[in-house]
């Protein structure tokens, strides 16, 4: 029997196990098109009609819309916010409420060196000195909603199932909204806890424009509000934000993170010390009890391991500051109306192409 070298596995489509409706074809890691191939092997195959779906990355928002407007594409997945007004009352396109939080990562050391975000109040000064409703009206200019929390709403209800939790978090816990004068007030508390006038960040983004176009909001929101602040955006290609983010070599970073099953612990979890998903540099005792308390003592006992949850996201966010929620994603799709059964989700994959067909 031949093997294939093990050292090959995932850089390419030939070096991949699927078992899904759909197998990988013309993709190697460093490539921007691929292709879905129907899996022959696929249990349910008689129930998927496509025999191929093409995919290409396009960074430029207007070249997309001119392959879709040309017929070269039958869908964007992810609709550049400069084109959702005049597309949103078109038949083509679709809003799609998604669990997924995007926040502000507040990373203390990089390099081995501690920097000015391993001050408390310096994070509690960033966390509330940007206007959150501002960035989704004027920026985003779609359905997403403006957050101070990581749970989505929606994603998670009271064990009784009368309250979402968002609800009984508020009702709880002082979250950090977005508040100038407070802002202002612990950013001054911190520079003098640190000695100094000046502090100097990078915001690490993507190379495209929409990602340089957010991060240019969040400048100019912190700098204003923040005297002393100087930021500097860092843009860089898709994989190497990633590399820099698994390796904590960054200041500031948007970031989000997608429910992929309904409970808190989807995204609570990469917080924890043991945790290499987070990206940041964060270490809380009491917060790593209580996520692993919800895996282990309390596991079965629903309101105990709700309340872990609760206290667990105000050390997380109030307490520590160390992500500062922005809003919950809606996801603004153009797809071609001869596209039919193509499912959408809120949380897990975006949306599903095993009943996908073309009239």
């Amino acid at each position: 029997m031949c093997r294939k070298p093990r050292e090959k596995y995932a850089t390419d489509s030939d070096h991949l196990i699927y078992n899904g409706p759909f197998k990988l074809s013309d993709w190697s890691a460093s490539g921007d098109d691929w292709g879905y191939e129907k899996n022959e092997s696929y249990w349910d195959r008689d129930e998927v009609k496509l025999d191929k779906a093409n995919v290409t990355v396009v960074k430029t928002p207007s070249t997309a819309i001119n392959l879709y407007t040309t017929d070269a594409l039958d869908m964007i997945d992810k609709l550049s916010s400069e084109y959702i007004p005049t597309y949103k009352d078109d038949p083509s396109f679709e809003s799609v409420e998604q669990f997924t939080t995007f926040f502000l990562k507040m990373n203390s050391e990089r390099d081995g060196k501690k920097n000015a975000l391993d001050n408390e109040n310096i994070r509690k000064g960033i966390a509330q000195a940007f206007d959150k409703e501002s960035f989704v009206k004027n920026i985003l200019q779609d359905d997403s909603n403006p957050t101070d929390h990581l749970i989505p709403k929606g994603q998670t209800k009271s064990p009784d199932g009368k309250q979402d939790f968002t609800e009984v978090a508020d009702e709880r816990n002082d979250y950090l909204s977005y508040d100038p004068e407070k802002a202002k007030e612990a950013w001054e508390k911190g520079k003098d806890e640190l000695g100094v006038d000046k502090i100097e960040l990078g915001f690490l983004t993507d190379d495209t424009e929409e990602a340089k176009k957010n991060a240019e909001f969040f400048q100019y929101e912190l700098q204003d509000n923040l005297p002393g602040l100087e930021i500097t955006v860092e843009q860089v290609p898709f994989t190497v934000r990633v590399d820099r983010d698994s390796n904590k070599e960054y200041d500031l970073e948007l970031a989000g993170w997608g429910t992929d099953y309904r409970d808190p612990l989807t995204v609570m979890r990469i917080f924890m010390s043991s945790s290499d998903l987070g990206g940041v540099t964060y270490s809380n005792e009491d917060y790593d009890k209580l996520i692993q308390d919800t895996r282990e003592d309390h596991a079965a006992v629903k309101e105990a391991r709700f309340d872990d949850f609760v206290e667990a996201q105000d050390i997380l966010i109030n307490q520590d500051a160390v992500i500062a929620p922005i809003y919950n994603r809606s996801l603004s799709t153009l797809v071609n109306p001869s596209v039919k059964d193509l499912h959408w989700h809120a949380y897990g994959p975006s949306y599903s192409l095993k009943w996908a067909y073309k009239e």
